[in-house]
């Protein structure tokens, strides 16, 4: 769905061009994600620690960046499985 987005409960997907119009829909998601609470938490996953890197600052030109993380799909991976181990009972 190029140009698009997906949504699910709690979750957006947004399909967009490379440079500013990325950073653009990152603000504007960040954004609606916030609306209520400019404090409330939002992960972006990105595909490397160099693109998060980027992201972040070009997110804090634009709108800041409280309570925004950046994470890799290896390291959201590592998160929800550390929560779902530790629910279980087991260490992670």
């Amino acid at each position: 769905m190029p140009g698009g987005a997906a949504a699910s409960p709690g979750h957006s997907i947004v399909v967009t061009g490379y440079g500013p119009p990325a950073h653009e829909a990152l603000a504007a998601a960040v954004e609606k994600a916030q609306a209520a609470d400019r404090l409330a938490p939002v992960t972006v996953v990105v595909p490397s620690n160099y693109v998060g890197l980027g992201a972040r600052r070009a997110l804090a030109r634009r709108r800041g960046i409280a309570a925004v993380g950046f994470a890799t799909p290896y390291r959201l991976a590592g998160m929800l499985g550390a929560a779902m181990t530790a629910a279980a009972g087991r260490r992670p």
